[in-house]
């Protein structure tokens, strides 16, 4: 394809060894010459003009141009058959085609190669194909609790109370001695969901070893005594 035919080319060897390609944009690609004589275009030049960029593709024209009718043909032939019998993937398709699993079949193993040179790999049989790859195992190392810690504190006084952000109520829970906070985001303010989340805090607790043993808050969680109470005698 010849520039010239959709682009202005200048060339002026008293300013510059270089031909000017001039955008329909007002930009402008310069293709310099090197040393060895060829012209060329420094793309590396782009990173430094963050408003321009340069896509190099390959054309199915192009890639057409570089094989006889013949060829580009049967190279058709084979991409609207890989198709029709569901876009097997290209080794696939070529023992089909090697083990003359398709009856009277047109088409060879270099048909094939010259398809996927042309056409370039089809969207359609990475559909479906291209599958997540599993993550490397993660090692859990959960430490235990300190022997010392838990003879010293395994009953375990809570101190509990409902702070606002944004008019948003959280559960702040902090253990005496330990000084273990935990925080919660409540739906609502109800007792019900208030006694759930400080049970909560409690299990939590005993599966470390800990028990929770009194809970400290304000007459505003009297209605959750019992509840803590049952939680309490579970554990």
């Amino acid at each position: 394809m010849d520039v010239e035919e959709y682009y202005r080319i200048c060339y002026d060897s008293s300013e510059e060894h270089a031909f000017i390609m001039e955008k329909p944009d007002g930009s402008e690609r310069r293709f310099v010459q090197a040393a060895a004589g060829l012209y060329y275009h420094d793309t590396a030049a782009l990173t430094r003009n963050p408003d321009s960029g340069t896509a190099l593709v390959n054309t199915v024209a192009a890639n057409k141009s570089r094989y006889t009718e013949r060829a580009y043909g049967q190279a058709t032939l084979a991409h609207k058959l890989q198709q029709m019998i569901g876009y097997p993937s290209t080794q696939d398709f070529m023992k089909l085609v090697e083990g003359n699993m398709i009856p009277n079949c047109p088409i060879s193993h270099a048909d094939i190669i010259t398809t996927e040179d042309i056409f370039g790999p089809s969207v359609d049989i990475l559909k479906g194909k291209t599958v997540r790859q599993g993550e490397e195992h993660v090692q859990s190392d959960l430490s235990p609790v300190p022997r010392d810690i838990l003879l010293l504190y395994q009953m375990v006084t809570l101190c509990v109370d409902i702070m606002y952000v944004n008019k948003l109520p959280f559960l702040v829970t902090i253990s005496c001695h330990i000084k273990f906070a935990m925080i919660e985001l409540l739906s609502n303010c109800q007792m019900g969901t208030v006694g759930k989340s400080i049970t909560k805090v409690m299990h939590l607790y005993g599966s470390r070893g800990f028990l929770v043993t009194m809970v400290h808050a304000d007459g505003e969680f009297e209605a959750v005594r019992g509840q803590l109470a049952a939680c309490r005698r579970r554990n």
